[in-house]
């Protein structure tokens, strides 16, 4: 098998990858909170509360528009 180093990003499951994925995903995390969602997250996992269907559809529409994913 060969490997190629890639140009962009850090590398999954490298050590800077927890730091970097905390310092990105701030923003998001302040601005769920100030619209009343509660969330959970570690390095880039997250979870976003919400109180219906409609919301959580809502709201997994604006956080991958805001992370342009």
């Amino acid at each position: 098998m060969r490997r190629t180093a890639g140009k962009q990003g850090a590398p999954q499951g490298g050590v800077i990858s927890p730091l970097i994925s905390n310092i990105y995903l701030h923003q998001l995390d302040e601005l769920m909170v100030a619209r009343g969602h509660r969330i959970v997250r570690f390095a880039d996992d997250f979870i976003i509360l919400c109180k219906s269907q409609k919301g959580a559809e809502r709201v997994r529409r604006n956080v991958t528009r805001l992370l342009g994913s």
